[in-house]
């Protein structure tokens, strides 16, 4: 048994080794204890930082991707939100596409106009791939800067923009973006350019196409030259044809014995099937060492940091191309028609109506998916022509599905009534597009198994027409 003294002692030796220790730098092991507490809490709130930054920054380089769905993040689901669809991050991506056609004469001539007009477009989301194709000889206002709008053809604007700029390839695409947005409210993110002679080597560079070309787009025996020096005999007829890039090219931009309208169908013929090409052969697996090798061939102000992203997105969309035109009718009903200039020039003018429904069907309004509006007469009369008419306006407005109603009793105001809250915002914005104020909205809680909406005209309605 230790003495008094000793015993006394203990208290003494005890605080001079922590002193001691202190003075070393040596840590007790409650202290070591409290330290690895610490670093588990600091690595944990590490991870859970970096995957929130992670979860909202990764959508911008990996549009549609979610890295809350990786396996051993799920877990973090419940703590960590991913954007969501209204995200800026998720939103469509429209790309411009331009071709122009580049001869081999004076280097000082003015630029070509584009030859070659084309949105294409793809939703992170859906994973839905759309191409609206623009006839190049639309008649539309050309909106430079400073200046009042002039009208002219849409294939000039390209040119126009370089020339009032500072001559750059970048300024003749703002103002191509600045018309098409304008004129029809397309957004564009980031444009391609590219010449005919680009597209034959990119063409030949994955082994030529296998296109199957359709009874009206046949091209019959006819000569074809894309240096307008050195012209070959061609002739595509129906079936299935493996082309060359000189070849895909020529059915591309053949128009000889018909209009412009079908040649956009043969260029849609040969982007689908060079597309399908290419994720055959899996060159989207490696999308920075497919710019290296033919950047030289294409201008675009796509960033490179990007091109992994919309390489995936390509991928996951597994070529499902969904293909439109300003130039096809809708329900009938010409979408342009021919028309001359008082200068003698032949353009085209546009239906803004059914203008606005191809825009529509090909950059889609994710509010407006499923939905499902009912138009009814409730004007007293038996004609429903301005029920119809209010149904084509509806469908240029991008609600796909929409029918025609039983008639209703004569009442003196256009009602709007929603069944689902969830559709409100829908029928808020159709009372708005009709003029209407709010109180012309009734939402039912209980939900419809027919339409999600239903409009009823009021006495002597009368349908907006664009």
């Amino acid at each position: 048994m230790a003495s008094r003294d000793e015993a006394g002692m203990k208290p003494i030796r005890a605080a001079r080794r922590a002193r001691r220790d202190a003075a070393l730098g040596v840590v007790s092991p409650g202290q070591r204890i409290m330290f690895v507490v610490a670093l588990l809490a600091f690595g944990v709130a590490s991870i859970y930082t970096s995957v929130f930054m992670l979860a909202h920054v990764s959508p911008a380089l990996f549009p549609g991707k979610n890295i809350l769905n990786l396996p051993g993040i799920t877990p973090l689901q419940s703590i960590v939100s991913e954007p969501n669809a209204a995200s800026v991050f998720n939103r469509r991506i429209n790309l411009l596409i331009m071709g122009i056609d580049e001869r081999p004469t004076d280097p000082n001539i003015a630029p070509a106009n584009t030859d070659t007009l084309m949105v294409a477009s793809i939703d992170p989301i859906s994973k839905q791939m759309s191409v609206l194709s623009i006839p190049r000889d639309l008649w539309v206002n050309i909106n430079l800067p400073g200046q009042q709008p002039y009208k002219d053809r849409i294939n000039t604007s390209w040119a126009t923009g370089m020339q009032a700029g500072d001559g750059s390839v970048d300024a003749g695409a703002k103002q191509l973006e600045t018309d098409l947005k304008d004129d029809f409210g397309i957004n564009i993110d980031y444009w391609v350019l590219l010449n005919f002679r680009g597209t034959e080597q990119l063409i030949d560079d994955i082994g030529g196409i296998d296109v199957n070309i359709p009874d009206d787009l046949a091209v019959p025996l006819s000569y074809y030259s894309d240096d307008d020096i050195h012209a070959k005999l061609i002739q595509f007829n129906p079936g299935r044809q493996h082309l060359d890039g000189y070849h895909a090219v020529a059915v591309g931009r053949y128009r000889n014995t018909d209009s412009d309208l079908y040649r956009i169908k043969r260029q849609q013929l040969v982007l689908s099937s060079a597309l399908k090409k290419v994720l055959s052969l899996g060159l989207l697996n490696n999308p920075v060492q497919l710019w290296n090798d033919y950047h030289s061939l294409v201008a675009t102000d796509i960033p490179q940091s990007k091109l992994l992203g919309y390489a995936l997105l390509v991928k996951d969309a597994n070529a499902n191309l969904q293909a439109y035109s300003l130039g096809d009718p809708v329900n009938g009903t010409l979408t342009v028609s021919d028309w001359i200039t008082p200068g003698g020039a032949d353009v085209l003018l546009g239906n803004p109506v059914n203008i606005q429904y191809w825009v529509n069907k090909a950059f889609p309004n994710v509010a407006f998916t499923d939905s499902h509006v009912e138009v009814r007469n409730g004007e007293g009369t038996a004609d429903e022509t301005q029920e119809r008419a209010l149904g084509v306006y509806l469908q240029s407005k991008g609600i796909d599905n929409v029918d025609l109603g039983p008639n209703q009793p004569a009442q003196q105001a256009t009602t709007i009534t929603v069944y689902g809250s969830s559709w409100q915002d829908l029928g808020d914005t159709i009372a708005n597009w009709l003029g209407l104020s709010a109180t012309a909205v009734t939402v039912k809680d209980t939900t419809s198994a027919g339409p999600n909406i239903i409009v009823t005209t009021g006495t002597g309605f009368v349908a907006p027409t664009s």
